[in-house]
């Protein structure tokens, strides 16, 4: 950005200064709007969430950061060893009001993990609290470990 080389000095107080004033007004005017996506790409953003996977003995864990959504807005499904995490996200100005700029963004992702072992479907759990998805999916009990018992000869 452009600034004055004074900024409490006047630009009208010299000849010329205001040419410079109003030059420097388009160019921040021009290159504050340069970088932004056009409004019809402002629409829907493809949003990556941030994934991270863990493994205990008994199931794996799965946290992802999904700002801005609730629960009925995020769907999982569990498919041939393959989970699924999908949601999208719809930002409407406050009611009765009109936005005049507008940052934030609708977004919507799906994003499928292959997982490594199998596991029980019927006893997987979820929640969302404060933008983070956890993700809880037991083992299936033939992929959990087992304790061998020695037998004396």
């Amino acid at each position: 950005m452009l600034t004055l080389w004074s900024d409490w000095a006047s630009p009208y107080a010299s000849p010329g200064f205001g040419d410079l004033d109003l030059l420097r007004r388009q160019m921040d005017a021009l290159l504050s709007n340069a970088f932004e996506p056009p409004r019809a790409q402002r629409a829907a953003v493809r949003y990556r969430p941030e994934i991270e996977f863990s493994e205990t003995p008994d199931s794996l864990e799965v946290v992802a950061e999904v700002p801005g959504l609730s629960k009925d807005d995020v769907t999982l499904t569990l498919d041939r060893g393959t989970l699924t995490v999908s949601g999208a996200r719809k930002v409407d100005a406050i009611k009765g009001y009109e936005a005049h700029r507008r940052e934030r963004v609708d977004y919507e992702f799906t994003r499928s993990y292959a997982l490594p072992c199998e596991i029980d479907a019927e006893k997987a759990q979820a929640s969302v609290k404060d933008g983070v998805l956890r993700i809880v999916l037991p083992k299936a009990p033939e992929e959990q470990p087992r304790r061998i018992s020695v037998l004396a000869g």
